[in-house]
């Protein structure tokens, strides 16, 4: 922000994890860490509103990484979200005017459980 307050403008975008919003049994300290994310993403976009700094957080459910391979063998890798499409919900938020803004994205599996 030190660099963006001078030229009022930027964007910060903070990849957190569905988990933010969500609880899962046996993930208490991921989510907790998570939250917090949200937490500081919330207050930050406050904070930086006056200046004309956007901030935004993308809340991934599970994506094909070796870290949710690790923590969750019991998903299938061919309904996991591709690195990609978490890729392009950022490059989304990057395309919207100077007069739209998104707080939050959220990432589901089509094989996970809407809304």
């Amino acid at each position: 922000m030190r660099l963006m307050i001078p030229q009022k403008s930027g964007y910060i975008i903070n990849i957190t994890s569905v988990q933010g919003i969500r609880g899962y049994e046996n993930q208490s300290a991921y989510a907790a860490s998570k939250h917090g994310v949200m937490g500081f993403s919330k207050s930050l976009a406050v904070e930086a509103q006056e200046y004309n700094i956007r901030v935004s957080a993308v809340l991934p459910a599970a994506v094909d990484t070796e870290m949710i391979r690790e923590a969750r063998p019991d998903l299938d890798p061919t309904v996991l979200i591709r690195p990609m499409d978490i890729a392009k919900s950022v490059l989304f938020l990057l395309s919207l005017s100077d007069t739209a803004m998104v707080d939050q994205v959220y990432v589901r599996r089509m094989a996970g459980r809407p809304f």
